[in-house]
């Protein structure tokens, strides 16, 4: 199951959009004068992710433009299927808290595995803490390169309703967010079988990333 982008260009003329992640190269393509550009991400796609096959990416143009993101964008869209806008980087903060995080309703299913994933990407390097209850006790924390994924799961009750996730550079003694705040993209996501099991007959799930884009002069 791959992602695609869908691009569209509001301007009169052709604009470029350029293109860097921590597991992807840098590159750019261009959208003609008010029309759509469709991008795909996977093994032979338009972009090729490397790694783990999971990352951020970032879209850049000195035009404005409007993008979202389409999950099984290479399949019949029936059990993968969401999507979500791409984020202007001046609406990022350094701090989000998750509403309903419930992966399925009955907590028992696929085994109790977590179904509720919640991906975190940082715009520069920093640590990610996460507060899995919301009681204002930051949990676990992780370092996270710029442009990198990290993928959050609560092993407790396999549910991130209610979390509280915050980057910052540095952490206290106690494990605490400190330091400068760090602005982060986060996506949530009702996690599929292959995701959790790793099924052989998957294909790299390259949809689950946090995406971030910077849309340009306003």
């Amino acid at each position: 199951t791959s992602t695609g982008f869908w691009f569209y260009n509001p301007n009169d003329s052709q604009i470029t959009i350029n293109y860097e992640g921590a597991n992807a190269p840098s590159g750019n393509f261009n959208v003609a004068a008010n029309s759509t550009q469709f991008i795909e991400i996977d093994g032979s796609g338009d972009i090729n992710l490397g790694g783990d096959g999971y990352s951020g990416l970032k879209f850049s143009s000195n035009l404005n433009f409007y993008a979202l993101a389409q999950i099984d964008a290479d399949g019949q869209g029936i059990i993968f299927d969401w999507g979500f806008p791409l984020i202007p980087s001046n609406q990022l903060t350094s701090q989000v808290l998750v509403g309903d995080g419930r992966g399925c309703t009955n907590p028992g299913c696929d085994g109790g595995n977590p179904r509720s994933v919640v991906w975190v990407t940082p715009v520069e390097n920093a640590i990610i803490f996460v507060d899995f209850d919301g009681d204002g006790t930051f949990d676990s924390n992780t370092v996270v390169n710029a442009l990198d994924s990290l993928r959050l799961t609560d092993a407790s009750d396999k549910d991130m309703s209610g979390a509280t996730i915050s980057a910052s550079t540095t952490s206290d003694g106690s494990g605490q967010p400190n330091g400068d705040f760090v602005s982060i993209a986060v996506a949530w996501v009702r996690a599929s079988n292959c995701l959790i099991h790793h099924l052989a007959s998957c294909h790299p799930l390259y949809s689950h990333m946090s995406i971030f884009l910077y849309t340009g002069p306003r």
